[in-house]
This record gives C-alpha cells, sequence and structure tokens, in this order.
C-alpha cells in the first residue's frame, strides 16, 4: 500500500510514542496520503487512492475539523477530501464495538481503518495485559479477514504507558 513496507496490504501498522510528540498529526499526514494516492512525505510511494476510515476517539470537534482543514489545504484539488472520512466517537469500545465498527466500514466503504488513539477504543483494564490487548487487536484481524469488508490495512495511533511499563 505504501512503499517500503511502511503499510503493507492486509497489515497493521502500530504508531506508538509519548503524548504529544505528533502522533495524530502525523497518522493524519498518512491517511491524507492514502487518501489522495501521493507519496508519504513527498517519499514513500502509494500504490493507489484508498477510502480511508479514521476513528477519532480523543479529539474535540474543533480540533477534529482544525485537523481536517490543514489536511484540505495541504492535500487540496487531489481526491483525499472525498476518500478521507473522519468518525468522532469517544464510546466506541473494542471488542463489544465491533459489529458497530464493521457497520461504519462497510456504510463508508472504508478499505484503510485507523484507530487513534487506541486507549479510547480498549476495553480492557490494563494495556500490560497481552490477553486483553489480544482482544483488540483480534477485532482489527477479523476487520482484515472479513472479505465482505474490503479493508486493507489498519493502523493504531498509541500513547506511550505513562509509567514507562511495557505495553502489551
Amino acid at each position: 500500500v505504501i512503499g517500503s513496507g511502511i503499510l503493507t496490504r492486509g497489515g497493521k501498522l502500530l504508531l506508538y510514542a509519548s503524548s504529544g510528540l505528533g502522533k495524530t498529526t502525523l497518522m493524519d499526514y498518512l491517511t491524507a496520503s492514502l487518501a489522495s494516492g501521493t507519496p508519504f512525505l513527498g517519499r514513500f510511494d502509494v500504490d493507489r487512492p484508498y477510502r480511508v476510515l479514521v476513528v477519532q476517539g480523543e479529539l474535540s470537534e474543533p480540533e477534529l475539523a482544525s485537523h481536517g482543514q490543514a489536511l484540505l489545504e495541504h492535500f487540496g484539488g487531489t481526491p483525499a477530501a472525498g476518500n478521507l472520512v473522519f468518525w468522532l466517537n469517544t464510546q466506541l469500545k473494542l471488542p463489544s464495538g465491533e459489529e458497530e465498527l464493521a457497520e461504519v466500514v462497510r456504510s463508508k466503504k472504508a478499505e484503510v481503518v485507523v484507530l487513534d488513539p487506541f486507549i479510547c477504543f480498549f476495553e480492557g483494564e490494563s494495556t500490560d495485559k497481552d490477553v486483553q490487548v489480544g482482544q483488540l487487536t483480534s477485532t482489527l484481524d477479523r476487520l482484515l479477514e472479513d472479505k465482505t469488508l474490503g479493508v486493507q490495512a489498519v493502523a493504531v495511533v498509541h500513547h506511550s504507558n505513562v509509567q514507562k511499563h511495557r505495553t502489551a
């Protein structure tokens, strides 16, 4: 999907860093590159435009609108505006919300799904528990495996653990 293996067809990408370092902004530009079919960071080729669904669980409506406006200005005149869908949802928890997510993916014809940030969609008690994290990532695997949905790749933005413990 993106040259040099940054995001591959059928693959998952985890963008992970401390809070405030620009993960969401970087992911915004990645999704806009995917939606427009333009090279990511002007360097990594995207094989074609994709329909991208960004499920945002953390930003406020004005913040999300600001991000969207910045992308429109940067990628103006490209297919990005028609292929990039933001869904602000602060209540979606996975895996219990899997059907709701699949329905939105289906209705928006999303080929790439982005969750930002991971913790807003996490239903478990602790991200250092492999089993609990596995329930969420298994949901993403099922999105990729369900051929009726047509999801080509998924990406997740994740804050590093405040206590600096290992994340599962």
